[in-house]
């Protein structure tokens, strides 16, 4: 049994601001992967990455030479004997992430991780190793990809369903801000778990139907705040912000806020005009395929990976008003699909891809590969 510290040496990165990087085909790594590119290396070869600060323990593996800079550690040819491969593989089973020493910014101190102890097989038993752990990982990928599809399709049968449970015999559409009575944003505060008095919902809230109140982060806000940007029973939630694909999802709340639980500024809150529209069909209607594309038209952002949504276009999006008994009959045949739809997403989401990737490398480290 060998120590970490016996088989390799953790190199400190080099600072690289974005200002000195010349453009060029050497990946620069940071703690969680690839932060940018250089003209140059400082590595020898197949290279080992390894965060220091900030995500520490996160292990990426180049196959040349990189620039890793200075929230990480390295290890190339030039720190250790054994197979680079075997070694990066061995590291992510080790668990670095529980070696973090930071109060305020998560680090990794190299000593205590040279003090864990691991067997170190002969050089052909590492390479079989090697070998069968990229078998497993393949086949995992494969299975990724099955299921990415799998994610697509019952994305389309929600579609379908919505449009299928809402039939329309040709129902009057009116604009959003005929049917509320009010709408208004929220506030964001920034999250602070020692010292918070109160909670601020995330964006993860409105990703189902019905409103998740477990989704939120600890903060500090006064009496006033916490007044003024609470919610109740029936208030309809709609991101303003997000990626193209999540902008403008809807939520409705089933109950009141818990004491001194806000909504974000991201969220926009709506309050139903009752005797035009029941606030959960609302939020059921923002959901629906013409709701949907009203939304990504007027979405606005430099790329998909951000946009927004203003308060003022949402207002003028329409959506088809039955009368109330037929919004009643509606959700009805919503409540009877639902519970299919959450056994297809459960299932679609088992065993996923990162606790299989750990499943492996445990029993290929355990001998049991």
């Amino acid at each position: 049994m060998n120590t970490l510290g016996d088989i390799c040496k953790f190199n400190y990165g080099k600072a690289l601001p974005k200002r000195s990087r010349v453009d060029g085909p050497v990946a620069v790594y940071g703690s969680n992967g690839v932060v940018g590119r250089h003209d140059r290396a400082i590595t020898d070869g197949p290279t080992i990455i390894i965060g220091r600060k900030g995500s520490i323990g996160e292990i990426n593996y180049s196959e040349v030479g990189c620039y890793p800079i200075d929230t990480t550690y390295y290890i190339d040819r030039t720190c250790t004997q054994v197979d680079l491969e075997w070694l990066s593989y061995a590291l992510s089973a080790l668990g670095l992430k529980k070696l973090n020493k930071a109060a305020a910014i998560p680090g990794l101190n190299r000593n205590d991780a040279y003090n864990i102890k691991l067997r170190v097989p002969r050089p052909s038993e590492q390479q079989r190793i090697v070998a069968r752990i990229k078998e497993c990982l393949g086949k995992v990928d494969e299975v990724e990809a099955l299921r990415s599809k799998q994610h697509d399709e019952i994305t389309e049968l929600q579609t379908a369903a919505f449009h299928e449970i809402s039939r329309s015999d040709n129902w009057p559409s009116k604009k959003i801000g005929e049917v509320i009575t009010e709408s208004r944003n929220g506030r964001s505060l920034n999250a602070n778990a020692i010292e918070g008095n109160g909670h601020v919902l995330t964006l993860a809230a409105v990703h189902d139907l019905q409103l998740d109140q477990s989704q939120k982060k600890p903060v500090v806000m006064d009496d006033k705040i916490a007044k003024q940007f609470s919610y109740k029973e029936d208030d309809v939630f709609v991101s303003r912000a997000n990626t193209f694909d999540l902008v403008g999802l809807s939520s409705y709340a089933d109950k009141n806020s818990d004491k001194r639980t806000i909504y974000p500024d991201l969220l926009i809150r709506l309050r139903a005009d009752t005797n035009q529209i029941l606030p959960r069909y609302l939020a059921f209607a923002l959901r629906l395929p013409d709701s949907r594309s009203q939304i990504r038209q007027n979405a606005k952002g430099a790329n998909r990976s951000m946009v927004k949504i203003s308060g003022a276009n949402l207002r003028e999006f329409t959506i088809p008003i039955p009368p109330i008994s037929e919004q009643h009959k509606i959700l009805e045949r919503l409540d009877a699909f639902i519970p299919t739809y959450d056994d297809l997403k459960a299932l679609a989401h088992e065993n996923d891809a990162a606790a299989l990737h750990e499943s492996i490398l445990h029993q290929a480290f355990a001998g049991e590969l």
